[in-house]
């Protein structure tokens, strides 16, 4: 059985974002047993109770003060975990503008910029899982 793991960012509201994402991970359910225990102890180690790329950024919450060479470990040690048990990787973007841009229908339709990216990224899984698991349901 896969699993995937998908996120967003953005909202079609916000002048400040100019752009919407939506992007996901997807490996069988075993790795993701690994990977969470692996991934919890480089948290804990960096004493770090949440990994939100948001806050790492823009070095606020737990990442206030840190130095540029801590900064690398910490997300390099998270890369190389994503790197043994990730097999897979999916996303869309949509410009903000390109959205407001459509037609009302076009819009009205959509509803929202993350549904037509969330619908690509499940696409994505979905070839995935058929190119490489034919024979499952």
């Amino acid at each position: 059985m896969l699993t995937a793991y998908i996120d967003d960012s953005g909202h079609k509201d916000d002048d400040n974002t100019p752009i919407f994402s939506v992007g996901g991970v997807v490996a069988p359910i075993h790795a993701w047993r690994q990977f969470e225990t692996e991934w919890v102890e480089v948290l804990s180690e960096f004493q770090v109770s949440q990994s939100h790329m948001k806050h790492f950024a823009h070095t606020r919450g737990d990442f206030e003060g840190w130095s540029e060479g801590k900064r690398r470990n910490f997300l390099g040690q998270l890369m190389k975990i994503m790197d043994v048990y990730v097999k897979f990787y999916v996303g869309a973007v949509l410009p903000i503008q390109d959205f407001q841009n459509l037609g009302e229908q076009q819009r009205e339709d959509l509803k929202d910029p993350y549904y037509a990216c969330f619908q690509v990224s499940v696409h994505g899984v979905g070839i995935y899982a058929k190119n490489n698991f034919p024979e499952e349901k």
